[in-house]
């Protein structure tokens, strides 16, 4: 069975410039797996510990897959890696209540 994987930007370069490539294989994992067999740069940016990293969202179409690698993948199915984006910055002081420079409540003329 033909899936495609859907690679985001930051990980081209460890693919060769691909932004998406063709896997043999039925499951969430095991497209995984033939990923990285084909790809090894990128088995530290997938996994850690042999484990999928908190970091890696897996869609299967519309579908987050939310760590079942076991799930089947159809043929035809589109596959998408996406990068996880979490955390920001802890404001504290003034910043912390709304105020910065620019905005409606500061300080500033």
């Amino acid at each position: 069975m033909s899936v495609t994987v859907v690679l985001p930007r930051p990980l081209w370069t460890l693919t060769g410039g691909q932004t998406s490539v063709q896997v043999e294989d039925c499951t969430a994992g095991e497209v995984l797996d033939a990923l990285v067999r084909r790809f090894p740069a990128l088995r530290p940016h997938l996994f850690d510990n042999g484990n999928l990293r908190q970091t890696v969202g897996l869609y299967l179409g519309e579908y987050h897959l939310e760590r079942g690698l076991d799930t089947p993948t159809p043929e035809g199915s589109v596959f998408t890696v996406v990068p996880v984006i979490a955390g920001g910055i802890r404001r504290i002081g003034p910043a912390a209540s709304g105020s910065r420079p620019g905005s409606a409540r500061s300080s500033r003329p």
